[in-house]
């Protein structure tokens, strides 16, 4: 587990008492392949950004990875990048619930359109996993930049982050 910012290698930010870790360098990927999350660790050069949330108390209690990809109108690239990973993490954990779901026009909802419902927040992609009390869930989201880049990302979070304040949690998730 990290060390709490003491190590050259990380930088970080305390919110109420909790240690967030953002490490772009691949020194830190190294304690993400070597433990809980090596089923996301591919390559380590692939994740455009690794955030780690380290409690005092329970120590690694979440881990987000993030990819962006430039994507056509479809989000073929995301899609197919997305499609990757499901099959690992299906093998590894018991599949619980899949979200493909559009809240805009009919227009936005089109198949064609798919990289702009992710850009407006009007499209909610995701697959939910678990191991055990700990969840697993792999989507595709906006991101600020233009309306053909889509984040892939997925998270790994255990039943102690769950039981944070959701005050905590809130300050938390706005920072990853």
């Amino acid at each position: 587990a990290p060390d709490n910012g003491s190590s050259n290698n990380t930088t970080g930010k305390s919110y109420y008492g909790i240690k967030m870790y953002e490490h772009p360098d691949d020194s830190f990927s190294h304690v993400i392949t070597s433990g809980l999350y090596s089923v996301y660790a591919t390559n380590d050069d692939y994740w455009d950004s690794v955030s780690v949330v380290d409690t005092e108390s329970h120590g690694i209690v979440k881990v987000v990875l993030k990819k962006r990809f430039y994507s056509d109108e479809y989000g073929t690239s995301a899609k197919s990048a997305y499609s990757d990973f499901n099959p690992s993490l299906e093998e590894k954990y018991d599949h619980n619930q899949s979200f493909d779901f559009c809240s805009g026009s009919s227009y936005v909802c089109q198949s064609s359109n798919f990289a702009y419902a992710i850009y407006r927040g009007e499209r909610y992609y995701a697959d939910y996993y678990n191991n055990g009390n700990d969840i697993i869930a792999i989507s595709l989201r906006k991101t600020s930049s233009s309306i053909y880049d889509i984040d892939l990302e997925i998270g790994y979070e255990t039943q102690e982050f769950r039981d944070l304040d959701s005050e905590e949690t809130s300050n938390i998730a706005d920072n990853l």
